[in-house]
């Protein structure tokens, strides 16, 4: 992957070596807590994690972190994004530890918050924390486990007359742009379209986790779109990708102004997943062991040709 800041953030290992820190295993931590807790949003994880890397090298000149701080900084983004359920297995398969809310009426509602446990509904939480408080009080429990509480808050609700159960998925509001909306957009855009329709780009939804252009890119489809056949070599190739970059920026432009109208004003970086380079390379390019090295020096040159950040997996 290449980094979005074209900076690397380093890992401090325990016996004191450094490595590189690699947003794809945070990502499938982040992912594996999501199925845990019934639902599968690879984007989710996917956003969070670059999410994390992004403001760690925007954070300051701070560039080696452990990874403990990087599972913090993970677990507390969750939970202020509003996926506090996500959170809570995502630390425990980690082994974080967070203090305890306590028992006070208070800070068993700003959690109950947190967690979603209210629904739309503010005055649930101020109707179930004085009951948890009183149990857990009732109990010779003077700092309850988070679990604990969310246990009781379940039980409570249960009791409720018209409470239905919640069930797990997103916290309302995280998309803001689907995937079918964005294909529609940008395949009646004159020179997109295209791409669009030939497969050779195709779109991932955009949330508010980290509001980026997601595009899958195929590049034996785009080989056929452009007339190309095997054997290639990168001076076959080369000459095609200002015309991809150019679809790239449009595409990111068009989308800024589609997010600025729904009111978010972050800054739009493209992010473009290559679907099949290995086999690229191997029944176009003549590559006998499979390496994608020429792949990734075309990726490079496109990389740069795509004005504002651009990260290639």
């Amino acid at each position: 992957m290449i980094s979005p800041a074209r900076e690397q953030v380093l890992i401090t290992c325990g016996d004191g070596s450094v490595e590189l820190f690699k947003p794809e295993e945070l990502q499938s931590l982040i992912h594996r807590a999501c199925i845990e807790c019934g639902f599968d949003d690879a984007w989710l994880s996917e956003d969070m994690a670059l999410s994390v890397e992004y403001l760690i090298l925007e954070a300051g000149d701070k560039r080696e972190f452990s990874m403990e701080e990087i599972y913090d900084f993970a677990s507390r983004m969750l939970d202020e994004t509003g996926h506090g359920n996500v959170a809570s297995r995502f630390r425990r398969n980690c082994g974080i530890k967070m203090s305890s809310p306590g028992c006070g009426v208070e800070s068993i509602r700003a959690l109950l918050v947190s967690k979603g446990v209210s629904g739309a509904d503010p005055s649930e939480a101020d109707r179930i924390a004085p009951l948890i408080s009183s149990a857990l009080k009732r109990l010779g429990v003077e700092n309850a486990d988070e679990g604990l509480i969310l246990a009781l808050a379940r039980h409570y609700r249960s009791k409720s007359d018209g409470i239905a159960p919640r069930t797990p998925g997103l916290r309302k509001g995280v998309i803001l742009l689907s995937s079918e909306r964005i294909s529609a957009e940008l395949s009646s855009m004159d020179g997109v379209g295209e791409y669009v329709s030939a497969s050779v780009l195709s779109f991932h939804p955009v949330s508010t986790l980290f509001p980026s252009l997601k595009i899958s890119f195929s590049l034996a489809k785009f080989a056929e779109m452009k007339g190309l056949v095997s054997p290639l070599t990168e001076l076959c190739l080369m000459p095609c990708l200002p015309d991809l970059a150019a679809v790239i920026a449009r595409c990111r432009e068009h989308l800024a102004g589609m997010l600025s109208e729904a009111g978010c004003q972050a800054r739009m970086p493209a992010m473009l997943r290559v679907v099949d380079s290995i086999e690229f390379a191997r029944e176009y390019m003549g590559s006998v062991s499979g390496d994608d090295e020429c792949i990734r020096g075309l990726l490079s040159t496109l990389r740069d040709l795509v004005p504002g950040d651009l990260i290639i997996k």
